[in-house]
């Protein structure tokens, strides 16, 4: 799981769920479509909406699934999880985490 460097509340923006190193093992011509879906979670400390961190719709990208992140509770770090299918029916998940910091530390 890749860790993203940490955010504080005041940031908004887009980060990338890389599949390019999955898409890579698949069948030529194998690529991400229709609605791909994030999900956020707590991995540590406190949030009673975890999923108010995720802004909007994800978009694909080539490879890549780009998600807007938006403010968060300030010491919590974050689960994301994408979740895409394939123009061959495969269902695929990456995870990435983010911690949110206060001004400077991040």
């Amino acid at each position: 799981m890749q860790h993203f460097s940490p955010k504080t509340t005041n940031e908004s923006y887009p980060i990338a769920f890389g599949f390019e190193n999955i898409l890579n093992d698949l069948a030529p011509g194998e690529t991400i479509t229709g609605v791909p879906t994030v999900t956020a979670t707590v991995l540590n400390g406190t949030d009673g909406n975890p999923q108010a961190i995720v802004s909007g719709a994800a978009s694909i990208s080539g490879t890549d699934v780009l998600q807007r992140i938006v403010a968060g509770v300030l010491g919590v770090t974050y689960l994301l999880a994408c979740r895409v299918t394939t123009n061959n029916g495969n269902t695929f998940e990456v995870g990435v985490s983010i911690t949110i910091a206060k001004p400077g530390a991040a």
